[in-house]
């Protein structure tokens, strides 16, 4: 195992030693390498800064099942304080009755028509001052500027890349008001066409007890509402249809719903297709982390 000299503050946090020995005990010796270079990176741009090395120590723990991480992790109360607080609308005791007239319609369409994430929002946005993506803004100001800084840079390495090359990556955007939606992984796809370790790895994809599988993944799209309602009311009435049994159960089948899109196994000429008989297992763990991270928002 490379000895890799990590700095003092990453180094000596229990939560991150407890984070790298779990790695280093679940993953290949040239995986967990590649991911503490990186880990190593971030640690030195946070320098101590609390909230910057949370991050990187997030960042250690991520694999290629969910892309894009971002996405995954779109803050929906950030991007309201970007757009909706106080010091957003200009709304204050002092600032007149048309001023907060105008703030109190702003917000308003914030609750009821404008979507969460907006039509221009990227994840993180592309700078400190960018009140479409889900970096706190206006929290950011000040003495903590420095630090958000850092913050914010490691915070914009969340993302892994595609999982391999596929055209279902392509299909679905998760940019703009789709910022919130990401693919998850759901189960696996026989291979048997595959028959070299080489290949299967140089595809991106697993070589398992002498067998090839490629991961299968899901699309969740999280847009909110329907057009015009986008905003937040409308959207967490659309969440809790997402969840209709009757859509779970289409997708354990490996049916697409109108909330998720499952990535169709390729067809094998001389081979029976079973792989949307174990479908369900990765469905629902995937399912079970978006209900505890969506009880997780503050």
């Amino acid at each position: 195992m490379t000895d890799f000299k990590i700095p003092e503050f990453c180094a000596n946090d229990p939560r991150h030693i407890a984070t790298r020995m779990f790695l280093q005990s679940n993953l290949t010796e040239d995986e967990y390498n590649k991911r503490i270079v990186k880990y190593i990176e971030q640690c030195k741009i946070c320098n101590n800064n609390a909230e910057c090395l949370s991050q990187a120590r997030t960042n250690l723990s991520r694999d290629k099942t969910t892309y894009p991480w971002p996405n995954y992790d779109w803050d929906y109360s950030n991007y309201v304080d970007n757009n909706y607080s106080a010091q957003a609308t200009g709304s204050n005791a002092n600032a007149g009755v048309f001023k907060n007239l105008d703030a109190s319609i702003k917000v308003g369409k914030g609750f009821l028509i404008d979507p969460n994430p907006g039509d221009n929002s990227k994840p993180n946005g592309d700078n400190l001052t960018d009140r479409s993506g889900d970096f706190p803004v206006y929290g950011c100001s000040g003495s903590r500027r420095d630090g958000c800084k850092k913050w914010w840079e490691v915070r914009d390495r969340a993302n892994l890349g595609k999982p391999y090359n596929d055209q279902f990556f392509n299909k679905y955007s998760t940019s703009g008001s789709n910022s919130s939606s990401y693919y998850f992984k759901v189960g696996t796809c026989d291979r048997p066409d595959i028959k070299d370790i080489s290949e299967c790895n140089m595809r991106g994809y697993n070589w398992i007890g002498g067998a090839c599988f490629q991961d299968r993944y899901a699309y969740m799209d999280n847009t909110g509402g329907i057009k015009p309602f986008r905003g937040l009311v409308p959207s967490m009435a659309t969440d809790l249809l997402a969840f209709n049994p009757l859509y779970i159960m289409g997708s354990f089948m490996g049916s697409d719903t109108p909330y998720m899109k499952i990535q169709e196994c390729p067809k094998i000429e001389g081979f029976i297709d079973s792989n949307n008989k174990n479908i369900w297992v990765g469905l629902l763990v995937g399912l079970m982390m978006i209900y505890i991270s969506k009880k997780m928002i503050k």
